[in-house]
């Protein structure tokens, strides 16, 4: 059983990281400049700074952290799990084997108090091995982004996450959030569109708009909380500087 389950892990792991990290490989310079037009055009209709959504959509997938400045739509985020106790070794097998099948990668361990961080999901197994008789096991797992090739491959991730009941992920260009694309469209996945993702996010941020600057209206986009508003700002204006500078075309 433990061998099938190792079986398992290894294969999903290698999965996971094969449609995860930034490579040159998974994207399309053709889409990426597409996606960027899409932006451009809706900012100057909406008479949106020019480069502003760009700027938040390179913050929010994480692409700009990465030294590239093309916007990248089948990004899917699932936001951190912070788990709950489990009492029961099996349980927390199963826990893991559905966590990685999500996609998560990384995860932290409180075993009967004894903490362990950034483990690998073998490596997680390999402790739960040793901790048959555990009282007390609590798996959390950190936030991933996953950059898909294609938009088929992106919309099979997300049939996943629902398939499985799972709401806390963000999709697309401006990584709107799941329970949020609900309430706006029939199938999700339609968020995969770059013009229909980031419609959805103008009309988010120019309500908030109507009486703030954009700069200000950026923060309460992101967080009703000052502090986290200020950061984010800071982030966007970053970026912001960055794009003009490079004059992304």
């Amino acid at each position: 059983m433990k061998k099938l389950r190792v079986c398992y892990l290894v294969l999903s792991f290698i999965f996971a990281c094969g449609s995860s990290y930034a490579t040159t490989a998974v994207f399309s310079e053709s889409v990426s400049k597409d996606c960027l037009r899409t932006i451009k055009r809706m900012e100057l209709k909406e008479g949106i700074p020019n480069g502003l959504l760009h700027s938040i959509s390179l913050v929010e997938t994480n692409i700009g952290q990465t030294g590239k400045y093309y916007p990248w739509p089948y990004t899917i985020r699932l936001d951190r799990y912070k788990g709950k106790v489990i009492t029961d070794i099996d349980l927390a097998f199963e826990e893991l084997d559905l966590l990685v099948d999500l996609g998560f990668k990384n995860f932290d361990l409180l075993l009967n108090g004894q903490k362990y961080y950034s483990l690998s999901s073998s490596n997680l197994e390999d402790i739960l091995n040793t901790a048959t008789d555990a009282e007390t096991i609590h798996i959390s797992a950190r936030s991933t982004i996953k950059y898909l090739k294609n938009q088929q491959e992106a919309k099979k991730v997300i049939t996943n996450l629902e398939y499985h009941n799972w709401t806390n992920f963000k999709v697309g260009v401006m990584q709107l959030s799941y329970n949020s694309l609900k309430t706006e469209l029939n199938d999700v996945s339609e968020a995969l569109n770059p013009y229909t993702n980031t419609g959805i996010m103008i009309n988010q941020l120019k309500k908030i708009r109507r009486q703030h600057t954009w700069w200000e209206a950026v923060g309460k986009y992101h967080s009703k909380q000052k502090t986290k508003a200020k950061r984010y700002v800071k982030n966007v204006w970053s970026m912001y500087q960055r794009v003009h500078k490079i004059r992304v075309r």
